[in-house]
């Protein structure tokens, strides 16, 4: 059965819910430099197809020092660190009840910090920051 849509189509067909690579002409590729981003078959990959980008020498701090979803899903990272799991099932189940019982008051503190955070990498030059930097 097809789920309906509360959705009207001329909305959903809109040019502002277009997905962005969808409306882009010309694309600068920036990688975020994540470990995760940076395996030999992604830089492989980037280095061949990508020819219009910024060198990863060029890039300024990563964002997860300032973003608070970055360091949500650090503490969340740390938190699964403290455990054995069986399966992947059971990871997902771990991460959701960490996620549910993420309290407003840490949020607040995380988003808080944001002003603090922005004045620390300016202070160290675009340089990491650490929580004793702010």
């Amino acid at each position: 059965m097809k789920k309906q849509s509360n959705v009207e189509p001329s909305v959903y067909n809109s040019s502002a819910f277009l997905p962005f690579y969808v409306r882009v002409v010309y694309i600068i590729f920036q990688d975020d430099t994540s470990r995760i981003h940076r395996t030999p078959a992604v830089r492989t990959f980037v280095e061949e197809n990508i020819p219009e980008r910024i060198d990863i020498d060029d890039q300024a701090v990563k964002m997860d020092d300032v973003w608070s979803i970055e360091n949500l899903w650090s503490i969340i990272r740390q938190e699964l660190s403290h455990y054995e799991f069986n399966s992947l099932y059971d990871v997902k189940e771990k991460i959701i009840d960490i996620w549910e019982n993420f309290s407003q008051e840490k949020c607040l503190r995380m988003i808080d910090s944001i002003p603090k955070r922005l004045t620390a990498i300016v202070q160290k030059e675009g340089q990491r920051i650490t929580k004793h930097d702010y």
